[in-house]
Parts: structure tokens; C-alpha cells; sequence
């Protein structure tokens, strides 16, 4: 698309063998939803009122996000995110960016809650360690204090108010 896409509901773009792009700028008051079998660039500032879901077959480029009102989903081979000088990236929600190869951040990114993933590896994950005692399985190690000692000193850096 040359130019931009405004839509006072949700809008979905798809181009489900080939590539989609948007040039111009992607504004919805709704969700927003960009899908392309091989690539999909969104060349100018992305601003929706809900939810972002943006997936290539193969690269993945977004210019900026402006503005995302709910979460951000972005999936790829390869995902690139930028941000115009002098200015965030800002994600409501959840931003969580999957790539398969390379994803590569530019500008600023404060998204309040993030999940960048880098390609997985074919390993799987080691076993968790197994305890005896159902009260210690979920535990923090604690540094040992003497009882004279643990009214004085703060609490571990870790350690939240409840």
C-alpha cells in the first residue's frame, strides 16, 4: 500500500502467498492485524487502540510503534524494530517479539512488560532439581545471618514488601 491505512474499527491486512507493506503510517482505533507469507514491512508509525499482531514467513520489519493500546505480537525469521529519533516505542500491554533467526532492536524500546526471543535452541531445558520438602522447593536461598544480626540488617535486594 503507498500511502496509509486509518480504521475507525479493527483492520486486518493480509497477503497470505506474498508480501505486505505499508508504507505510510497503520492507525486503527481497533486491533491490528498484518500478515504476509514472506515479508512484511510496516515503513511508517504503527498506532492502534487494541492489540498488534504483525507475522512473516520470512522478515518482519515495523519502523515504529507509536502506540500499541493492548499487547504486541510480533513472530518472524527475522524481526526488526525501530523507533524514530527521539522517540519510544510504547506497548501498553505485553510486547513479545519471536524470532526464528535474527531479531534486531533499534531506537528505544519501553514497553512495560517485554518477552524478546532469540532462536531456540534444539536442547532442551535442564530438569529442575526435585526437594523433599514441599516448603523449600519454591524458595529463594537466603544469606545466613546470625540471630543477633537480623533485626539490624535490611533485607536480601531481592526480597519485595508485601
Amino acid at each position: 500500500m503507498g500511502g496509509s491505512v486509518a480504521s475507525g474499527g479493527n483492520a486486518t491486512i493480509q497477503a497470505t502467498n506474498g508480501s505486505a507493506a505499508v508504507n505510510g503510517a497503520l492507525t486503527s482505533l481497533g486491533n491490528a492485524t498484518v500478515t504476509g507469507g514472506q515479508n512484511v514491512n510496516l515503513a511508517g508509525n504503527v498506532v492502534t487502540g487494541g492489540n498488534l499482531a504483525a507475522s512473516a514467513g520470512q522478515a518482519l520489519a515495523v519502523s515504529q510503534l507509536g502506540y500499541v493500546g493492548g499487547d504486541a505480537a510480533l513472530r518472524g525469521n527475522d524481526i526488526t524494530v525501530g523507533s524514530a529519533t527521539g522517540q519510544a516505542n510504547a506497548v501498553a500491554g505485553t510486547l513479545d517479539a519471536v524470532a526464528t533467526r535474527n531479531l534486531t532492536l533499534t531506537g528505544n524500546n519501553r514497553p512495560p512488560t517485554s518477552t524478546w526471543a532469540a532462536p531456540r535452541s534444539p536442547m532442551p531445558a535442564p530438569p529442575r532439581p526435585r526437594s523433599s520438602s514441599p516448603s523449600t522447593a519454591a524458595r529463594w536461598p537466603t544469606p545466613a545471618r546470625s540471630p543477633a544480626t537480623r533485626s539490624a540488617s535490611p533485607p536480601p535486594m531481592w526480597a519485595t514488601a508485601a
